[in-house]
C-alpha cells in the first residue's frame, strides 16, 4: 500500500473544445516543463486556454470529424449495434489455434484515433489503422510479427519502454512475443526477457511497485506456471514470479490488476480453469531484502471461486465507488460484489439475485455503458450458437442492483464461437462500440448506432503520464462528479476480458448529468482535481 501522503494539485484546463471529435481538451499539470509524447521537452509556461487555430487544441492538429451516426442498412428502433466489419474494412479471419482470440485497441501512431490489432490463431496477425472516417486500412506486418503458423492467443497494448509509443505483447503457445512500436511506422519483434515459453493465453500490465515502470503478468494454461515480470530501467524485464508462489497445475485464462481495497496500490485477480480456484493477490508493499510482498487473500475475501473460469471484467456496477468483479465460466457466470469494510475487501457472490447468472459456455466480457444512462451494462461472449438463447448476451443495468437481458434485437448476439470482446469508441461519437472475436472464424466490428440518447451525456478521459508515472498512466483511478451529485469511478488498465484490451481512455456515461468535476489519483499517489471539464467530449489530463 502507499506509504506516502497524497498531494492535491489543482490543474488548469484548456479551452477550444469540439465535442465528439478526437482529443478535445488537455489539462496541464504544470507551468514549468512539459514532456511531449515524442520525448522532446518543452520549456516555459503553458497558457490557460487554446492557443491553436480553429480545428486545433493547444496548437496540435485535431482529427477530422467522425462519420455520421448512420449505419449500413435500416436498423430497427430497438437495434443498438450493427455489424459494420465489411464496410469499415475489418476483414480478419481467425484459424484454430491458441485456444482463444486476441483483440486490443490502441493508438499506434498517436493521431488521436484508436487502431486495432487482432491475433490470427495459427493464421496471420492483423493490424488495422483507423482512418478517422469510420473506415480502417490494414497495415502490412513483418513476417515475424504476422506469425503465420504459430498458435497465438491474447494481446495487449502498453508502452513498456516509456518512449511515448504503444507497444504490443502477444501471448503464444510457445515463446511470447513483444512487438516494439518504432515511432508508429512498424512493429518489430524485440527480445526483452519476457518471452516465457509456455501455454500463453492473456497478459495484464501494471506498475505494482510504484517505480514508474510498467510490470507484466502473463497467464498460462495447461500445467505451465503464470509469470510476473518486473520492468527494469533498460527496458528489459526480470522474472519475479516467485513473489506469487502457487502450486503448479492451475490453468489460467485471464487476469486483471485492480485496487480492490482502495489503499492506493494495485492488486491482482486471476481466473483459473478446472475448479482449481481463482486467486486474489493483495499488494502489501516492500518486503525484506528489497523484495515485494503479495498476500493470497482469495479465501479470506470470498474471491476463491472454484469454477471453470474463463473471462473477467472489473467495474463499479452498483455505483458505490468500489470495484466489483464479474467472472465467466463454462457453466454459469459469477458476480462478486465488493463490500469494502474498514479498508478490507469482502466479496459476495450475487449473480443470481442480480440477473447475471447466465447458463452457457461463457468467455470474455466487458462492462460498457451502452445507453449512457450512467449505469454500466455487461456484454458477454459465449460459445454456443444454438439455441439462440445461448448466443452472446447484452445485460442492461437497471440502476437498482439488477440487470435485464436485452440481447434480443440488440444486433450484438453474434451466433459464432465467440471467446473475446474488446470495447472502444473507435469513431469518437461518445457511444461505445464492440470488437468480437469468434474462434476459428474471424472478428466482427459492432458499431453502436443509437449513440447518445436525447438528454444523456458522456465523457471520455485520456491520461498521459510523466516523471514518476508510467507514460500510459496505467493504474490511475478517475472519479467523475456529475451536476446531479452522482459519482462514477474507473481505473486505467491494459488487460482484461479474455485475451483482450479495451481502449485505454476511460469512458463514462453520465445520464442526464453534466460534468461538475474530475478527480484523478495518479499511480504515484498524487491526486489532481479538475474543474470546468467539458461534457460530451474527449478530454485529456497530463501528469506534470
Amino acid at each position: 500500500m502507499l506509504r506516502r501522503r497524497l498531494a492535491a494539485v489543482l490543474l488548469t484546463v484548456g479551452c477550444g473544445i469540439e465535442p465528439a471529435t478526437g482529443p478535445a481538451a488537455e489539462a496541464e499539470a504544470s507551468t514549468s516543463t512539459t514532456d511531449d509524447p515524442a520525448g522532446r521537452e518543452e520549456t516555459g509556461p503553458r497558457s490557460e486556454g487554446s492557443t491553436g487555430a480553429p480545428g486545433t487544441t493547444d496548437g496540435e492538429p485535431m482529427p477530422p470529424e467522425p462519420p455520421p451516426p448512420d449505419a449500413p442498412g435500416e436498423p430497427s428502433p430497438d437495434t443498438t449495434f450493427v455489424d459494420v466489419s465489411e464496410a469499415a474494412g475489418i476483414v480478419a479471419p481467425h484459424l484454430p489455434g491458441g485456444n482463444i482470440t486476441g483483440q486490443a485497441w490502441g493508438d499506434l501512431d498517436r493521431d488521436g484515433w484508436l487502431d486495432l490489432f487482432v491475433t490470427g490463431g495459427t493464421g496471420a496477425n492483423r493490424l488495422f489503422h483507423n482512418l478517422g472516417d469510420g473506415r480502417f486500412e490494414e497495415l502490412p506486418l513483418l513476417p515475424n510479427a504476422a506469425m503465420v503458423g504459430i498458435a497465438k492467443a491474447g494481446v495487449t497494448w502498453a508502452d513498456y519502454d516509456d518512449d511515448g509509443w504503444l507497444d504490443l505483447y502477444v501471448a503464444v503457445l510457445g515463446s511470447n512475443v513483444m512487438l516494439r512500436n518504432e515511432g508508429g511506422r512498424a512493429l518489430v519483434v524485440t527480445k526483452v526477457g519476457a518471452e516465457h515459453p509456455g501455454h500463453g493465453r492473456s497478459s495484464a500490465w501494471a506498475d505494482y511497485d510504484g517505480d514508474g515502470r510498467l510490470d507484466l503478468y502473463v497467464v498460462n494454461g495447461g500445467d505451465d506456471h503464470d509469470a510476473l515480470y518486473h520492468g527494469e530501467p533498460d527496458g528489459r524485464f526480470t522474472d519475479r514470479s516467485a513473489l506469487m508462489p502457487l502450486p503448479w497445475g492451475r490453468p489460467g485464462y485471464a487476469a486483471t490488476w485492480t485496487d480492490h481495497d482502495g489503499d492506493g496500490d494495485l492488486d491482482l485477480y486471476v481466473v483459473n480453469d478446472h475448479h482449481t480456484g481463482n486467486v486474489l493477490w493483495r499488494n502489501d508493499g516492500p518486503g525484506l531484502e528489497g523484495g515485494w510482498r503479495f498476500t493470497d487473500l482469495s479465501v479470506a475475501a470470498g474471491a476463491a471461486l472454484e469454477v471453470d473460469a474463463m473471462g473477467i471484467a472489473v467495474g463499479d456496477y452498483d455505483g458505490d465507488l468500489d470495484l466489483d468483479v464479474f467472472c465467466s465460466d463454462i457453466h454459469h457466470t459469477r458476480l462478486l460484489r465488493n463490500e469494502l469494510q474498514d479498508g478490507l475487501a469482502v466479496f459476495s457472490e450475487v449473480a443470481s439475485e442480480t440477473g447475471l447468472d447466465h447458463p452457457s459456455i461463457n468467455w470474455g466480457a466487458s462492462w460498457v455503458d451502452v445507453d449512457l444512462d450512467g449505469w454500466i451494462d455487461l456484454y458477454l461472449a459465449t460459445q454456443d450458437a444454438s439455441p439462440p438463447a445461448l448466443n452472446n448476451r447484452l445485460f442492461r443495468n437497471l440502476g437498482d442492483g439488477t440487470f435485464a437481458d436485452v440481447s434480443e434485437g440488440c444486433g450484438c448476439a453474434d451466433p459464432g464461437f465467440s471467446t473475446g470482446v474488446a470495447a472502444a469508441d473507435y469513431d469518437a461519437d461518445g457511444a461505445i462500440d464492440l470488437l468480437v472475436g469468434d474462434f476459428g472464424e474471424g472478428y466482427h466490428l459492432l458499431r453502436n448506432v443509437r449513440g447518445a440518447p436525447p438528454g444523456h451525456h458522456w465523457l471520455t478521459v485520456e491520461l498521459v503520464g510523466g516523471g514518476p508515472v508510467n507514460r500510459d498512466a496505467i493504474g490511475a483511478r478517475v472519479e467523475v462528479l456529475g451536476t446531479d451529485g452522482r459519482r462514477w469511478v474507473a481505473e486505467r488498465r491494459s488487460g482484461s476480458s479474455l485475451g483482450a484490451g479495451d481502449m485505454l481512455p476511460l469512458h463514462f456515461g453520465l445520464g442526464s448529468a453534466e460534468v461538475a468535476a474530475v478527480t484523478i489519483r495518479w499511480p504515484d499517489g498524487t491526486v489532481s482535481e479538475h474543474a470546468e471539464v467539458p461534457t460530451d467530449a474527449q478530454w485529456t489530463a497530463s501528469y506534470r
